[in-house]
């Protein structure tokens, strides 16, 4: 392995970082289940109903890896 490929895993790991800084979350942070969308555009979880994006703060640092 050579030091060129190292650093393009460091490159690859902050790009995957900073998509999942930004993104939108796909599932529910406390039991993963996919959200669906409400009429007004919100996303929810159908279990605990959370909300995306007036529940935001409990989706933590990285909401678009859950």
């Amino acid at each position: 392995m050579s030091w060129d490929q190292l650093v393009g895993f460091v490159q690859e790991a902050r790009e995957i970082e900073q998509a999942d800084r930004t993104g939108t979350p796909t599932s529910c942070p406390a039991d993963y289940t996919a959200l669906r969308q409400a009429d007004g555009g919100e996303l929810f979880c159908p279990w605990c109903g959370l909300r995306w994006p007036e529940d935001a703060p409990l989706w933590g640092e990285f909401p678009g890896a859950y």
